[in-house]
């Protein structure tokens, strides 16, 4: 407890020497612009104590021609205000006592014949260098979409690898008999989600407000799963028993995006080397969809061994958007940062594809009937209902029963890149 005390006491006498030490100290800040009122970046500003002839310099800050003494002693003070092509200015009689502090708001005339120099808004813009038209930005980002239609492919796998077992969960046969059923699972089949995009963007600054860009996202996603169910039945009667395995061993899922786009963007400066922006882009989408699978399916009652393969490739296209802020960060000499958050909207409505099937039956069961059949058709993709897909349609064969397969691509996200000043 002593200890605690002492330790306690020695910190208050240490704070209360600052306070103290601070006490004594006076200041002087403010700031520097010329007749039009921009601010002044560079100027030298000297304080001069009148009687000890104290003397001490800072320059005018590049943001907002700002500065500031710290730490000056108590007295009387005299402040100049110096720098090319402008008239020089003296602020005399600043009498600052301990702890006191004095404010200036300085305008300095620039002299007949002399160009102005750059005001601080200007000076020391893209890092000390000269104004850059282009920019030049690469990044990469995370969409947090769900594209419902292409994921009705999982649920339609899931649903047939349990046709069968189901069948004979159904079928009169065995019903009668009250037999025991027992269904195992085991995998996950995984949706498309979360794409990330990577951006190449070209921009072209009109002034220090306002640039146009044209640029492109280009997005390569895939989903790989196998999933398997095995359904066992057992019979009172005769202590019968088989079992139905069906399994997905080489499902592929896959979305290919290609975006082209132009747009706009209003930057508003911090200082010269952070600012912010708000931006839109609007352009035209051009989609691939992939999906395959093998499917087995064995049947311990008929004995049949049966295999299903599907390959089916899709194009589409649709308008694209995306709006969103930004953050920009310059480093040195035009490189720089950049983070932004944006929304995306994509709509494709009409893809149109091929689709490769092939059965084979590699034991016919009882009847010993063994068969392969192929098959291969072009059209439109659609989907049955909100549960099922069954998405490549035979042009022939549309109809009210189906609606149009399509693609909402949009969602909020993030992304993340530098850029090139040139």
């Amino acid at each position: 407890m002593r200890k605690h005390i002492l330790i306690l006491t020695a910190v208050l006498i240490a704070a209360a020497g600052c306070l103290a030490g601070q006490s004594l100290h006076a200041f002087i800040d403010g700031y520097v612009r010329d007749n039009e009122g921009r601010a002044l970046a560079g100027v030298t500003v000297t304080a001069v104590n009148v009687v000890s002839n104290a003397e001490t310099n800072v320059m005018s800050d590049i943001g907002n021609g700002g500065f500031r003494f710290l730490g000056l002693a108590p007295g009387t003070y005299q402040v100049s205000f110096d720098l090319e092509g402008y008239q020089s200015y003296v602020a005399s009689g600043i009498r600052l006592s301990a702890g006191q502090s004095a404010t200036l708001r300085i305008k300095l005339k620039r002299l007949p014949g002399t160009e102005p120099p750059p005001s601080a808004d200007e000076s020391l813009a893209d890092a000390g260098g000269p104004w850059k038209r282009w920019q030049l930005e690469l990044g990469i980002g995370g969409l947090a979409n769900d594209p419902d239609d292409l994921n009705l492919f999982i649920k339609h796998d899931q649903w047939l690898t349990k046709v069968q077992p189901w069948f004979y969960w159904r079928d009169p046969r065995f019903v009668a008999t009250s037999p025991h059923y027992v269904d195992r699972v085991l995998g996950i089949m995984y949706s498309l989600s979360n794409r990330w995009p990577l951006t190449l963007r070209l921009r072209l600054r009109l002034n220090r407000t306002f640039s146009l860009a044209a640029g492109l996202d280009w997005t390569d996603q895939g989903r790989i799963s196998e999933y398997s169910s095995a359904s066992s039945f057992a019979y009172p009667e005769g202590n019968r028993s088989f079992e139905v395995k069906s399994d997905i061993s080489g499902y592929r899922l896959g979305l290919r995006t290609f975006f082209p786009h132009l747009g706009a963007q209003a930057t508003l400066p911090i200082n010269p080397f952070v600012s912010v922006a708000g931006f839109v882009h609007a352009g035209w989408a051009f989609v691939e969809c992939r999906y395959a699978s093998t499917r087995r399916f064995q049947d311990g009652f008929s004995g049949e061994d049966r295999f299903y393969e599907v390959d089916m490739s899709g194009n589409g296209n649709g308008p694209g958007a995306e709006a969103g802020a930004k953050f920009e960060f310059l480093l040195w000499r035009g490189f720089g940062l950049f983070a932004e958050g944006i929304y995306q909207m994509f709509k494709v409505e009409d893809v149109s594809g091929e689709q490769f099937i092939s059965e084979t039956i590699l034991d016919g069961g009882p009847s010993g009937n063994g068969a392969i059949l192929r098959e291969s058709r072009k059209g439109r993709w659609k989907v049955v209902n909100e549960s099922i897909a069954r998405p490549l349609i035979p042009q022939a064969w549309e109809d009210g029963n189906y609606r149009p397969f399509s693609l909402d691509l949009g969602g909020f996200g993030f992304r993340l890149g530098a850029f090139l000043r040139f």
